[in-house]
């Protein structure tokens, strides 16, 4: 704490001072605090009612108990409704975004019986805004006294969610971000961390986040903190979000490099940062070391100001996960976790989003192990999933973390916690438990022609004659392919296109000019693509797909397919050899019994192999039929490559797509289809996943119900 230290820290920096010199392992913090509280009631020999802290020492030893209180809290047996799973492996953790799921106080006890009907044994209640989303960051959830409040929840509609929950028998802790808050950064702009632009070496100040090592802006946390844990003695722990920092060049305040500065005895600026950032050498481990300094010395602080609040209360750190191969997900947000182990947090909790950031399971799993290394048992290790993932997804991403008990994986979700989604993850882990998650045997691979203009927006250089001689490649090839086309186009060139529906391909909507989609006010959004569905169906074309350009579909134009019963959209892209992206099935939230399929092509198509990655045709097969491998060795079933009519249509791509097509046919255990095609395949596929994890589901329940264990039964894909 370079010398900073508050007296009423209890020597705790002495403590790290201690650990960090003398040679070995030292005794956590915890289990020094242990330590002291079992000597101090040994010495009080005073008979009190059990209370929570008691209830962590002996979880530190390895013992169990029922759920206890607080002394200031007495809860009278006949209130509760259930007792509460103490198997850990019967644990459903779910987080609750109050602004979604709490639209007024009425719809506290109701949310508390559907989630508690659902299977939900332990909620994580918002208390604080994090990004600035339906609020903005920072506005707190209940009346408080410390944080503005967002509009309508003066009424502490929280508190009523808590108790309903609580009654049921659910372990109910608060979830508060930290130093993401636009709300404190707007009123204490001295507060704001500064970032550096690597371009220019000038520093900016962010415009919600706070910078860690700002004395008043973590004593402003802490309040909150504190706050959330005295006003609310049921709940049973609290956990952090946002104790990090933002980026690599986050924060360069002169508070934080002046740290960095008496660390090296030498004077680090902004411009030193950025040349450190590229040697990797003293001057960027002083900076990566003092910053995960500085978070560590946070989370000490707030662990001290919630035991004043709530002694014992359970305490837990959402981190970015730990990846060896990743550097992004590391040291920039200060966050060392052999560390932060170590300084009063009982739990770390792994975000593990791997979806969202373009990764795969298997990456996760890399990262939730490396995070287990350093950790070392000092403290509780969990991970959080993707709420609203499919359930072979959540089954495969179960099955990559399998080494954690079902009990440690939380589950977080931006929207409104359905049915549909609790039971998503039930099923999941349901089918989990009978074995890995399913693989199909047959990949269906659709060849995909965006019938567009030109990279320069022109159609006078896109002939008729391009679209006739993919036809007739495809026909000599025997097989159907997909033309995802712009209505402008089909008004100048509707012959070639009646052609390839005469000879069996498919046609479908690309917007009506090639319209970056998200760019446009809702109005046009819906304009361009009705436009171009419109120029099709002029045209004589029928069509039932859609392909928004460059993949800038948003949610207003996917419901405005699915009310126009569109079948897929194929807005979506990946790379199999860093990430996974499964085909899904969106089902319309206002009318179940309509969905669109999303089926993602691969990349790189030909445009990125042309324009941004330099490479020759004969390359881009050679990664194509790479990552094909790939999609059959994961036991994926669909494959989708994309290309363009104005650059396929030459010779040489010609003939790399007729080699690669002819490979395809060559396997035994592929299938080309057009996207329709493909796209009823994809929703008979996740009918039956679901409907198999469904049914181990139902086993799992009546074995329940009759003391009986369910039998574990293998899951095949048809």
């Amino acid at each position: 704490m370079n010398g900073t230290e508050s007296p009423t820290h209890h020597g705790r920096a002495i403590e790290r001072h201690a650990r960090n010199s003398a040679p070995g392992r030292q005794l956590s913090r915890r289990t020094q605090f242990a330590s002291l509280i079992l000597a101090l009631v040994a010495i009080a020999v005073v008979a009190v009612p059990e209370c929570r802290h008691e209830q962590r020492l002996r979880s530190l030893a390895g013992t169990t108990s029922a759920r206890t209180r607080p002394l200031t809290s007495p809860i009278d047996p006949g209130d509760r409704i259930a007792p509460a799973a103490d198997d850990a492996e019967s644990r459903l953790r779910v987080v609750i975004r109050s602004a979604r799921n709490l639209p007024d106080a009425a719809s506290a006890p109701l949310l508390a019986d559907r989630l508690v009907a659902a299977g939900v044994t332990e909620a994580w209640v918002q208390c604080k805004q994090d990004d600035t989303d339906e609020f903005l960051g920072g506005e707190a959830f209940y009346p408080s006294a410390v944080a503005p409040v967002a509009p309508g929840f003066d009424d502490d509609r929280l508190a009523a969610l808590i108790e309903s929950l609580d009654r049921h028998g659910v372990r109910v802790c608060g979830w508060v971000p930290c130093f993401n808050d636009a709300s404190a950064a707007e009123a204490h702009p001295e507060w704001r961390a500064q970032t550096v632009d690597p371009a220019t070496n000038e520093r900016h100040p962010q415009a919600a986040w706070l910078c860690p090592r700002h004395p008043d802006a973590i004593a402003y946390q802490a309040s909150i903190l504190a706050e959330v844990a005295g006003r609310y003695p049921r709940l049973e722990g609290i956990y952090t979000d946002f104790i990090r920092f933002d980026s690599d060049f986050s924060c360069a305040c002169d508070r934080c490099l002046q740290a960095v500065s008496e660390r090296l005895d030498a004077e680090v600026t902004p411009a030193s940062l950025v040349t450190a950032a590229h040697e990797r050498g003293e001057v960027w481990q002083a900076w990566t070391e003092t910053r995960a300094e500085a978070i560590c010395q946070a989370v000490d602080t707030f662990r001290d100001r919630i035991e004043d609040a709530n002694a014992g209360l359970w305490f837990g750190a959402c981190v970015l996960p730990f990846s060896a191969e990743d550097y992004s997900f590391n040291t920039q947000s200060g966050q060392d976790l052999y560390e932060m182990a170590r300084v009063g947090l009982d739990e770390i909790v792994v975000m593990g989003y791997w979806d969202d950031w373009g990764k795969s399971y298997e990456w996760l799993d890399r990262c939730v192990r490396s995070a287990t290394d350093l950790v070392q048992g000092e403290c509780d290790l969990s991970c959080l999933l993707d709420g609203d993932m499919s359930v072979r997804r959540t089954w495969q991403t179960l099955d990559a973390v399998g080494h954690l008990d079902s009990g440690r994986i939380g589950f977080f979700h931006y929207g409104t916690w359905s049915d549909l989604e609790l039971e998503r993850i039930l099923a999941a882990r349901a089918g989990a438990e009978t074995g890995r998650a399913p693989r199909s045997e047959l990949t269906h691979v659709a060849i995909r022609i965006d019938t567009e203009p030109d990279y320069t927006g022109s159609y006078e250089a896109v002939s008729p004659a391009m679209i006739d001689r993919l036809v007739d490649l495809f026909d000599s090839l025997e097989v159907k392919a997909t033309f995802v086309t712009c209505g402008r186009l089909a008004e100048l060139q509707p012959a070639p296109l009646r052609r390839a529906v005469e000879h069996g391909h498919e046609i479908a909507c690309h917007a009506y000019d090639h319209e970056q989609l998200d760019a446009l006010s809702p109005d046009e959004q819906i304009a361009a693509t009705e436009r171009g569905l419109a120029a099709l169906k002029a045209a004589d074309l029928p069509v039932v797909g859609f392909g928004a350009p460059r993949n800038s579909v948003t949610p207003l134009v996917r419901d405005h397919l699915l009310a126009q019963g569109i079948l897929w959209d194929g807005s979506a892209a990946y790379d199999p050899m860093v990430s996974s992206l499964d085909a899904s099935v969106v089902t319309d939230p206002n009318d179940p019994s309509r969905s669109i399929v999303v089926i993602p092509f691969i990349v790189p198509n030909d445009w990125d192999a042309l324009f941004l990655n330099k490479v020759t045709p004969q390359r881009m097969l050679a990664l194509w039929n790479e990552r094909l491998d790939r999609v059959i060795e994961a036991g994926e079933g669909v494959f989708v490559i994309d290309v363009h009519q104005w650059i396929a249509s030459r010779p040489e791509e010609m003939s790399v797509i007729a080699e690669f097509l002819t490979g395809v046919k060559n396997r035994t255990n592929c299938r080309i289809v057009p996207l329709r095609e493909m796209a009823m395949r994809v929703r008979e596929q996740v009918g039956h996943v679901e409907g198999e994890a469904r049914r181990a589901l139902s086993r799992g329940r009546a074995s329940v119900a009759n003391g009986v264990p369910a039998p574990a039964q293998a899951v095949t894909t048809p």
